[in-house]
């Protein structure tokens, strides 16, 4: 079991255990971003998966292993971190 006295910390080591992918789309109009995989996708590639996630410049895109039934706790901790981050 993970024990921290920072929730904010447990929720940030529950959601990296299980992101896979991150995209950074830096500028969508010149097509650069930057992204943990870099070396395995070309740079049309990565622009697909920002377009297909409706992302814009200065967007982070994350991309997370999991079921289905497991969403709903992604996106909790991702709300949850977000207003700590605020």
């Amino acid at each position: 079991m993970l024990t921290t006295r920072r929730p904010a910390h447990a929720l940030s080591i529950f959601l990296f255990l299980f992101l896979q992918v991150w995209l950074k789309c830096e500028n969508m109009e010149k097509g650069t971003f930057d992204s943990s995989a870099k070396k395995n996708f070309s740079g049309e590639e990565l622009g697909a998966w920002a377009a297909a996630c409706g992302a814009t410049s200065g967007d982070l895109v994350c991309i997370f292993a999991g079921t289905p039934h497991e969403a709903p706790y992604f996106v909790y901790c991702l709300h949850e971190l977000k207003h700590v981050a605020a």
